[in-house]
């Protein structure tokens, strides 16, 4: 290995640590002031909640639609991959034509979801842009997969980030 790509590996080592690392927000230092209304946190309107688990038991079932795409299909199994690894539950995949009781996770273009992404075709979204929605007391999961583009796989990921799952490499 060169000493130009040694460096290179180096920096990008040392650039992963600066997000990796925590307290390294570089934000203010304790000895510097920082207005009173700078520091009050924004109001956000409240979310409604969906139990995923509960006790160690899959609280909601993840929905696929009856003729699902590949990269449907792709999403749903790796949400359930993780989902059973971070709860330690075990949640089921059903297609949307089987009858469903429960909380839902609808992962593509489901039957349920067709108001949801009929509000917003792929056609009017950009490259690979996501949904994630929640919506009487179910999550909606979906992304632009028009072509060789994987919007639902990367809304998948996108939630499992949010629910604190990361992947190092």
């Amino acid at each position: 290995m060169s000493i130009a790509s040694r460096a290179m590996v180096l920096w990008l080592l040392a650039g992963l640590m600066i997000w990796v690392v925590p307290g390294c927000d570089r934000g203010p230092s304790a000895s510097q002031a920082v207005p009173e209304a700078a520091q009050a946190e924004p109001q956000r309107p409240a979310r409604p909640a969906v139990t995923l688990s509960t006790d160690g038991t899959a609280g909601a079932t993840i929905v696929i639609p009856a003729a699902p795409s590949d990269d449907e299909t792709l999403a749903a199994e790796e949400l359930k991959t993780f989902l059973d690894r971070m709860m330690g539950s075990n949640f089921s995949i059903v297609k949307d034509s089987a009858p469903i009781e429960g909380t839902i996770i609808s992962v593509g273009k489901t039957a349920m979801a067709a108001d949801i992404t009929a509000a917003i075709p792929d056609a009017m979204i950009g490259p690979e842009q996501i949904r994630l929605l929640t919506r009487d007391g179910n999550l909606y999961i979906a992304g632009n997969d028009a072509g060789a583009l994987k919007g639902t796989v990367f809304a998948t990921y996108e939630l499992l980030n949010r629910l604190g799952c990361r992947w190092y490499f």
